[in-house]
């Protein structure tokens, strides 16, 4: 197609305006782009819902009827329906206080070093508000819980203290 433009690091826009003036037919760029973003949203939602794979926001609802997903609140509004606080509930289907050795946030996970992530209850995770949770091995485990994970990870933290 004679389409000729230099991109760094990403290939986004502030690339796209710098080399603008280099390239050579460098508005025939965006209509393929668009034209490749439909064929990949389109094939990507076609094998998702044709081999059902499991993405965060599609994962089977384990929650049982009449709960909601609780949200983090400041610790003297943070009570279950259990009586207990959200850490303490996490911390109860991590295991127990016993199992987790180490726990840290990155963005949206908590990274975990348990003694036993057979320990894990995966559907108390999810009734929190977890998405997935991915085991590594025996003794490391990241629980998926969205941009709170740092939040989370303080109060369990807290708790553990």
């Amino acid at each position: 197609m004679g389409i000729q433009h230099g991109f760094g690091f990403s290939a986004g826009a502030i690339d796209y305006f710098l080399n603008y003036g280099l390239a050579t037919k460098p508005l025939l760029i965006i209509p393929i782009g668009v034209v490749f973003f439909v064929i990949y949203y389109l094939l990507f939602r076609f094998v998702i819902e044709k081999f059902d794979i499991a993405t965060p926001g599609r994962l089977e609802s384990e929650v049982a009827a009449g709960e909601t997903e609780m949200s983090i609140m400041p610790e003297s509004q943070q009570n279950t329906k259990s009586g207990g606080s959200k850490s303490q509930e996490y911390i109860k289907a991590l295991g127990g206080a016993a199992n987790i050795k180490q726990i840290e946030a990155c963005i949206t996970r908590l990274r975990l070093e348990l003694n036993d992530t057979e320990q894990i209850d995966e559907s108390a995770l999810q009734r929190l508000g977890a998405t997935g949770v991915l085991k590594a091995n025996k003794n490391n485990a990241q629980v998926v819980v969205g941009t709170k994970a740092e939040m989370i990870a303080d109060s369990i933290k807290k708790e553990l203290k």
